[in-house]
């Protein structure tokens, strides 16, 4: 039998492990109407804002 597969292409590292991310928040944060992601680094000592751009992408971080 015929199987038809599609996969979506993954972010990679889109929050990186290596600042120890502590807890992470999913909301509109810039009024914009797409979900955006904001992650508390605890190695990092920052908090990263990634605002979504609506299509399963993400804008580089802002700390």
């Amino acid at each position: 039998p015929k199987c038809d597969v599609n996969f979506k292409s993954m972010i990679p590292d889109l929050i990186h492990y290596k600042y120890d991310p502590r807890s992470l928040a999913i909301g509109d944060f810039n009024d914009d109407n797409w979900p955006d992601i904001v992650v508390v680094n605890y190695a990092a000592d920052n908090i990263a804002i990634y605002f979504g751009y609506g299509n399963g992408s993400m804008e580089s971080p802002i700390t």
